[in-house]
């Protein structure tokens, strides 16, 4: 038997030796190997004519069936012609099933085999981590692949005297093979990959591969999810060429157990961080809020709203419209695509504390927490205030003459420091806009007349208004385009 050494690459988590002790590994990949993967695998009669017994001459014997043959041609000459008829309708009637059914088909989004049995590993999304005072730390974040199609698992072990170790590892589903496999990529260039066994208590992960000095490694995972939900691993058969290792022992707990459906999803501002295509960027992102089956949400130009329904994890958004207002060319074509996406969704899970909203075919739109979320707040502590201009969009104000709004019922006035402003507004919780603003035409000198314009102009985007510190705020989505003070 080889000798067996303690300097094998190791798996992340609390990693100890069958004597109890840490081995002191230096890198991650197998033997033991990679991050944990479980899942917990006519007939008919004919009756006799019945005839007379009849004495009959020859020429009534003649008379006699020709009328029964007349009969007889009658009668098959009518089922020969329903059958005809029939026959007919079948033929007029099959090409419009068959267009009915390659209709159907093309509405209904084929829903992946290989996501489907993805799904049964889906436990393994979110944040993990050992024990604070484990003798060798692990972290791993599990989470889709932009195109639903594989699960993705990034983690990085410390072990005291050693620098950080860093993994990752994509699963898919073999549908020829009926199971999963995995390939391994090691932060120091290496590589490997596994095959998966069901077994009772979750899978046998079978490892072989190629250190990034060259050496070829082999292990075997024992993969168990724990009735806690922690995450159990037992790597044996450990082999780095000719040299054998202990086995390990390691165990993961999962964090941020506080992101749930029922304590997360409603009730919080979202705002998109990136669709199926790639990032979002930008101050005027798309954002959602569900509360109490009704959707508000923001595209980057328009408001959008309707109502969702909720089962489980399960999720529809089902009425969307959307107001009509127009903007950039980005900014449309982002909204277009945002709004399209709203109409697919059909559930929604958490990433640690990113909110993913998914189809048929997977993952679809990432979003970030928006701290806080909207209060509810009165519009009757905006009515009868004269309310002075004091930032736009983002650049204090000074000027010697004030800006200003006053809201009374259903109606607005204001000065644009060269014009007095008037027109309507309608507000509904806390969505505000403002009808056509009317303006008296005096001119003034170039610097007013030109942040006028802007005021009039930020003043049309608004959809939304909040009160903070004694502040009425006017939003665009989720940016402030304006800030007023009361005025004394």
């Amino acid at each position: 038997m080889p000798a067996m050494k303690h300097d094998a690459p190791i798996a992340p988590s609390s990693i100890l030796g069958a004597n109890g002790n840490p081995c002191p590994a230096t890198c991650l990949s197998a033997p033991c190997g990679t991050m944990p993967h479980v899942g917990i695998g006519p007939a008919g009669s004919r009756a006799a004519d019945r005839l007379p017994t009849l004495r009959l001459t020859g020429l009534a014997v003649v008379v006699w069936l020709a009328v029964s043959l007349v009969d007889t041609a009658a009668v098959q000459a009518q089922a020969e012609s329903a059958e005809s008829a029939a026959s007919a309708t079948q033929q007029e009637q099959a090409p419009q099933a068959a267009n009915q059914n390659q209709a159907n088909s093309q509405n209904q989004e084929p829903r992946p085999l290989g996501r489907m049995e993805l799904e049964k590993l889906q436990w393994l999304l979110g944040q993990w981590s050992t024990a604070t005072d484990a003798p060798i730390t692990a972290k791993a974040t599990g989470q889709w692949s932009t195109d639903g199609q594989f699960l993705l698992l990034d983690y990085e072990v410390t072990m005291p005297g050693f620098p950080a170790i860093r993994s990752s590892e994509r699963i898919a589903w073999d549908p020829a093979a009926k199971t999963y496999r995995s390939w391994t990529f090691r932060g120091d260039g290496g590589f490997g990959q596994a095959n998966w066994v069901s077994r009772d208590s979750g899978w046998m992960i079978r490892y072989g591969g190629t250190h990034g000095d060259g050496r070829q490694f082999s292990s075997t995972l024992l993969l168990a999810q724990g009735e806690a939900g922690e995450l159990k691993l037992s790597a044996i058969e450990r082999w780095v060429g000719d040299e054998q290792f202990p086995d390990l022992v390691l165990e993961l707990q999962q964090q941020d157990l506080a992101i749930t459906p029922a304590s997360a999803l409603e009730g919080q501002v979202w705002a998109l961080t990136r669709l199926r295509n790639g990032a979002v960027r930008g101050q005027n992102r798309p954002t959602i809020f569900l509360q109490e089956n009704e959707v508000q949400a923001f595209g980057g130009i328009n408001q959008i709203g309707g109502g969702y329904v909720r089962d489980g994890q399960q999720l529809r958004f089902r009425n969307l419209v959307s107001t009509l207002m127009g903007g950039a060319a980005a900014e449309s074509e982002l909204e277009q695509e945002f709004s399209a996406t709203l109409e697919k969704i059909t559930q929604f899970s958490f990433e640690g504390k990113t909110l993913v909203l998914s189809g048929a075919a997977g993952p679809l739109a990432w979003f970030e927490a928006q701290s806080p979320a909207p209060a509810v707040v009165d519009f009757e502590q905006v009515l009868n205030v004269t309310w002075e201009l004091s930032e736009l969009n983002g650049q204090a104000v000074d000027s010697d003459t004030p800006l200003t709004l006053s809201f009374t019922d259903g109606s607005v006035t204001g000065f644009g420091g060269v014009n007095q402003l008037g027109g309507t507004y309608n507000v509904t919780d806390q969505a505000l806009s403002f009808g056509p603003l009317r303006a008296t035409r005096r001119g003034g000198p170039p610097a007013a007349m030109e942040r006028e314009g802007r005021f009039a102009q930020t003043l049309a985007r608004v959809d939304r208004f909040d009160l903070q510190d004694g502040q009425l705020l006017l939003l665009s989505g989720t940016e402030i385009v304006a800030k007023f003070r009361r005025q004394p």
